[in-house]
């Protein structure tokens, strides 16, 4: 126990070490499973393109699909484009288009990490993983653990399961004092002119 504590503590030093100077950054969520010709990688591409050329530095979770797509467009506008990547025993290889990125092992280090260092948040479609980090993150402002950062659910079916439950029960929104949605638009200092809806909680 004592030498899992020891790699945990590492692991917090490194990340901290990593992003402490990066700047304004928005974190994007998003599955690792989309391939490059499906429509929400081309979505996250070109969000990750605008998103630097705004000023941001765009991180990830450094593996493939959506993730993989923000980083590239981050690349394509000579932006900084960074990852937070997990081990794991047979998939999730760090993608190519990042400036830097760091390798964790423990799922919640990197959520730290994912949430500490940036402005806003981007939740494209995924599944498990991306609602995990979606509403761990809304939890945190809920409780006021973080700021009310913005929190963007970009594209039309937001994830396969919050997209369900939204759309059918509002549950989500409700159980969110003060952070109810969907609203029209981002507060953000730009448009999003490759959405087909964005919701703001």
């Amino acid at each position: 126990d004592f030498d899992r504590a020891v790699k945990v503590f590492n692991e917090f030093v490194s990340g901290c070490r990593d992003l402490y100077d990066i700047g304004p950054a928005v974190t994007v969520f998003g599955s690792a499973w989309l391939k490059e010709d499906h429509r929400y990688y081309q979505m996250a591409r070109e969000l990750g393109r605008e998103l630097v050329e705004k000023g941001f530095a765009v991180v990830t979770g450094g593996g493939p699909g959506i993730m993989e797509a923000a980083n590239r467009g981050a690349k394509d506008g000579g932006g900084l484009s960074l990852g937070c990547n997990i081990e794991l025993p047979m998939e999730q290889e760090p993608n190519e288009y990042m400036d830097h990125f760091i390798e964790f092992d423990h799922f919640f280090v990197r959520k730290v990490m994912l949430v500490k260092f940036s402005s806003a948040f981007v939740v494209l479609p995924g599944g498990f993983g991306t609602l995990d980090e979606t509403f761990e993150t809304l939890t945190l402002i809920q409780t006021k653990k973080i700021e009310r950062f913005p929190i963007v659910q970009h594209g039309q079916q937001p994830s396969a399961a919050s997209g369900h439950l939204c759309s059918r029960s509002q549950l989500v929104y409700r159980k969110i004092p003060k952070y109810a949605g969907p609203q029209p638009t981002p507060p953000l200092p730009h448009k999003w002119s490759v959405a087909d809806r964005c919701y703001v909680f």
